[in-house]
């Protein structure tokens, strides 16, 4: 399992590898708001995967929490949304 550090600001998300799987050597990952299309979380039965569907047609994936793992996935999914929405929203 490879952990990572998202951070949420006004210009985006920020996502640090702080470990990585043998041989993978991935990068910090920075998407603007404004890149963001869509994004869709999909709950499985051994993990759950949050998809980021970018303007561009890409699409960024992650895999998170499940069954026998904790992390903080659900605090991170409500102030993405919030944010999400302020951002492509504003009033």
């Amino acid at each position: 399992m490879a952990r990572t550090e998202w951070v949420l600001n006004d210009t985006g998300i920020n996502i640090k590898w702080i470990t990585q799987f043998y041989g993978n050597a991935s990068e910090t990952i920075n998407i603007k708001w404004t890149d963001i299309e869509k994004y869709r979380e999909i709950n499985g039965k051994g993990y759950n995967v949050f998809k980021i569907y970018l303007v561009d047609g890409s699409i960024v994936e992650f895999g998170h929490a499940g069954l026998f793992v904790v992390d903080d996935f659900d605090k991170f999914y409500e102030q993405f949304q919030e944010m999400f929405i302020k951002n492509k929203h504003p009033e």
